[in-house]
């Protein structure tokens, strides 16, 4: 495992790249404002795509088009109500389907923003199956960054508290993620269980180096929203 502390650096010219791209900036405040809960999550994804992808010691282009993808993956949500994201009913058939479309939604709006092949897979792939029954294509075989992005995705969505559905503990989240055996890619899906959470879990350094990066991604986008503000 690379040491969070030496490493620091690293993580934090990243994510300063990624995070002050205008056009970075200005989905992700549109998000914001759009749906809170999504934004976090988004920022959640991102992060814990980023420290995932530095565990498996992937190359630096990499890592920043990774957590690109992370912080992006649910863009296409932007197309959908918020009443619909935070309904607490079940969805009719027709609410799914429309919920359904936020990969592709998400897919396009980042194409027209230029946002590279890696990212856009990250983005369009994340709800895919490897069983071949996600969606939005079907498709079996995922991109390296799609599959981490599912993980993060899947791990972040499984903890959080919402409207229509309660936190799972660690050990019901695992346990979900083992048991669904099409779900996502075997090996990083066992590494992530097997060796990432354990090795960083009960961290406090880890986990304070990670709660800073969001802080300074949250303190970067409020500076942006305010320079916007005063513009007007």
């Amino acid at each position: 495992m690379l040491s969070i502390t030496k490493d620091t650096p690293r993580l934090q010219h990243i994510v300063y790249c990624a995070i002050s791209q205008n056009r970075v900036k200005k989905l992700l405040l549109q998000l914001k404002e759009h749906d809170e809960y999504t934004f976090l999550h988004s920022i959640n994804v991102g992060v814990l795509a980023l420290d995932f992808g530095f565990y498996l010691n992937l190359d630096m282009t990499f890592l920043q088009n990774l957590f690109l993808a992370g912080i992006l993956h649910d863009i296409g949500k932007l197309n959908i109500p918020s009443e619909l994201l935070n309904k607490k009913e079940p969805l009719t058939d027709t609410e799914f389907a429309q919920i359904r479309c936020h990969p592709e939604d998400g897919y396009m709006i980042a194409k027209n923003h230029l946002f590279n092949r890696n990212i856009l897979c990250g983005i369009r792939e994340h709800h895919e199956r490897k069983d071949g029954t996600g969606y939005p294509l079907g498709i079996q075989e995922i991109s390296q960054t799609g599959s981490i992005i599912k993980i993060a995705d899947a791990y972040d969505a499984m903890k959080a508290n919402r409207v229509y559905c309660s936190s799972m503990t660690k050990d019901m989240i695992q346990e979900e993620l083992f048991q669904d055996t099409g779900m996502m890619d075997t090996e990083y899906k066992c590494i992530f269980l097997n060796k990432f959470l354990p090795a960083t879990c009960n961290d406090d350094m880890h986990k304070e180096q990670m709660h800073s990066l969001k802080q300074f991604i949250l303190a970067e986008l409020e500076h942006k929203d305010t320079a916007m503000a005063s513009n007007l």
